[in-house]
């Protein structure tokens, strides 16, 4: 009796620790978010390219942003009612742009960046969507990442022109002057290393020359 009691305890699987109940847990949470994803009523039935009303505010200020009046527009998803909408549209500095760049929730953004490049003044149209890695929903990340074609649509169609560059971002900190400039304007390297020969063996000396007899 006492031995199958030691078969049967030798047998089962050992306690889970703190951290693998917390990750049984999320992939319990992620299998939930996944099954009502699916039952989302979009206006397209394929996850693959949602598209959800836009905020009517949102034509105004993309007029305004392409007469030059402001130049960032921020848009949200609201996710129950399945609408984006228009969060900011306002003039800033590219240095302040890290600075609207949520760490806590996804966001669109659309910023005119001035800058030269090869002696010309340019100011392209920068689309930018920032997702804050796992500190979003599984639902809102593919929300956000299914919506992106539809809204780059919209926006192209009201400025009657196209986004110069699409950025993806993690973090606000990314989005520096020097990245934006090298996003629309990669660094092209021209000096490809020449090839050398290989060195030969170290001189032993001097050559001998031999006679024949």
């Amino acid at each position: 009796m006492a031995t199958k009691s030691i078969k049967k305890l030798v047998q089962s699987p050992a306690p889970l620790t703190s951290a693998e109940e917390e990750l049984a847990e999320l992939k319990l949470r992620e299998k939930s978010s996944i099954a009502d994803l699916v039952s989302i009523d979009s206006k397209q039935q394929t996850m693959s390219a949602v598209s959800f009303p836009i905020d009517q505010r949102a034509c105004p200020a993309l007029a305004s942003f392409r007469d030059g009046r402001i130049n960032y527009l921020q848009f949200s998803i609201v996710i129950d009612k399945e609408v984006i909408k228009l969060e900011e549209a306002t003039a800033i500095g590219v240095h302040q742009l890290p600075g609207r760049v949520p760490d806590d929730k996804a966001r669109y953004h659309l910023f005119k960046f001035p800058h030269s490049h090869e002696g010309d003044y340019l100011e392209s149209n920068i689309f930018i969507y920032s997702m804050p890695g796992y500190n979003c929903s599984i639902k809102e990340r593919m929300l956000y990442s299914s919506c992106k074609a539809s809204i780059v649509s919209f926006i192209e169609k009201e400025l009657k022109a196209n986004v110069d560059k699409k950025i993806e971002i993690d973090s606000g900190s990314e989005l520096t002057e020097e990245f934006l400039h090298d996003e629309l304007h990669p660094k092209i390297n021209l000096h490809q290393p020449k090839f050398e020969k290989p060195k030969g063996p170290p001189n032993r000396g001097a050559r001998r020359i031999i006679k024949p007899n």
